[in-house]
């Protein structure tokens, strides 16, 4: 008994189909994403869309896909896909270092923010120091200081 085998040219269209619809639900995933847009920004290089199927149907061409038994499609589609997990799985790496350097910015800059607001208030306590002792009624107030601190 003869078993049938699907064409080799409609193994490949569904391997190809297949792989443009995951594109498609990638670029979908990362529009939706703030966070992605601005890492894409970061990395221009990363970019998904027509050009990795592009690259994905050189490949096939020049492996002479019309000649591939189904074993060797098989094999092949195997192969495309742990490609694709590796890319995910880069994306995913560089996605998590932007968020570190990111969150250690912020982590930094409220670290500032907190040392100058505490400056501020050393300054205007010293201030407030400073006009006490230069009230009217305390003789003991240098002319300079009143000076410059009517400059300020």
């Amino acid at each position: 008994m003869a078993v049938s085998l699907p064409p080799k040219k409609s193994i490949l269209g569904k391997i190809l189909e297949r792989y443009r619809r995951h594109v498609e639900e990638e670029i979908a995933v990362r529009r939706s994403s703030e966070l992605e847009k601005t890492h894409h920004a970061d990395c221009p290089g990363l970019q998904m869309g027509a050009r990795p199927l592009e690259m994905i149907q050189r490949y096939l061409e020049e492996q002479n896909i019309q000649e591939k038994t189904l074993i060797e499609l098989t094999h092949l589609e195997i192969e495309l896909d742990v490609m694709l997990r590796q890319t995910r799985f880069r994306k995913t790496q560089l996605m998590i270092e932007a968020i570190k350097a990111h969150y250690e910015e912020e982590k930094q800059l409220r670290e500032e923010k907190t040392l100058m607001e505490e400056e501020m208030v050393a300054m205007m306590g010293e201030n407030h120091v400073l006009r006490l002792g230069l009230e009217p009624n305390n003789a003991r107030a240098p002319p300079l200081q009143e000076t410059l601190l009517n400059l300020f």
